[in-house]
């Protein structure tokens, strides 16, 4: 399957420099997710993580389809509640720039986790 990941990561930005940018915090990649998913884009990987300590991640990195297709309701109400529950769920609490190199490894662990399932 052919994708392009959306990231606000150096460390993916760097392995792979084809990918989608985004300048901003975690939210900022979450509501572009939203708009490419809402475009005809579809999602490969979710767009929170599993953990609820990750929603405190300065950094955050979305795998999605490489071409537009027919929008998927299921998909496009995912990308839509991700903005909404990341904001209910932090709520005035900003994300942790302390460890910020932690996150941004794992991150990137988790996107080649994310390719490699892709491919199988």
């Amino acid at each position: 399957m052919s994708f392009q990941i959306v990231t606000n990561n150096p460390q993916v930005i760097k392995e792979f420099p084809s990918c989608l940018e985004v300048e901003g915090d975690i939210e900022a990649v979450l509501r572009r997710v939203r708009d490419l998913v809402y475009e005809g884009y579809g999602l490969i990987s979710m767009p929170l993580p599993a953990s609820l300590k990750l929603l405190y991640s300065p950094v955050r990195s979305v795998l999605i389809t490489s071409e537009k297709q027919e929008v998927n309701p299921v998909a496009a109400e995912i990308a839509g509640n991700s903005v909404l529950t990341l904001e209910r769920t932090r709520g005035q609490r900003g994300p942790d720039l302390r460890h910020r190199s932690d996150y941004e490894k794992l991150d990137y662990i988790l996107v080649q986790q994310a390719i490699a399932e892709s491919r199988r």
